[in-house]
């Protein structure tokens, strides 16, 4: 049962990337919800996560690190 879930939801998410291609992710992911309402909900969470962590996190990271000023080095002179 979980592994037809989780092979549905991936499924889903290849078809949702491309246009031509996007209302069968729909459908899909409308079928997985109907079957499956449980594992929906858990997978859902889950890629929200995983969402966050690679566009949130990332983006807020990289605006801490915009700021970010070289250090120079000591001059080697006498």
């Amino acid at each position: 049962m979980i592994t037809i879930a989780i092979t549905l939801f991936f499924i889903s998410l290849i078809c949702l990337a491309f246009a031509s291609t996007r209302w069968i992710g729909v459908v899909s992911l409308a079928l997985l919800f109907f079957l499956y309402p449980l594992v929906f909900t858990v997978l859902l969470v889950l890629a929200g996560i995983v969402f966050y962590f690679i566009h949130v996190h990332k983006t807020k990271h990289n605006q801490r690190s915009k700021h970010h000023v070289q250090p120079k080095l000591p001059s080697s002179r006498d």
